[in-house]
């Protein structure tokens, strides 16, 4: 996973971190092989344990597994993965309010 993986010692997100120390915490919830389908299933846990403390940016990176041939087990119809879209932001939107 590009997010997953991203938490590597040479990776996207420890670099981040790196960048960011003593200003901000990075918190990486990379899920390799997961689809907004399975995404959107486990939300309110993965929002749960990040509700303590004050938020100021969320990335989101989705969709590459989602993006497989018809018939793959991984693959999500584009009216589907729209509408997992739509519900995964309106959540973000409706957790981290400020």
């Amino acid at each position: 996973s590009i997010t997953e993986y991203g938490s590597d010692p040479s990776g996207w997100v420890t670099r981040l971190g790196w960048h960011y120390s003593r200003k901000a915490d990075v918190i990486n919830r990379g899920y390799s092989g997961y689809t907004t389908r399975l995404i959107r299933a486990i939300l309110p846990d993965v929002l749960d344990g990040l509700t303590s403390r004050p938020t100021r940016l969320v990335t989101l990176l989705l969709g590459s597994n989602d993006s497989t041939v018809a018939g793959h087990f991984q693959h999500v119809p584009p009216d589907e993965f729209e509408a997992n879209v739509v519900f995964i932001l309106r959540e973000l939107k409706s957790t981290f309010k400020d």
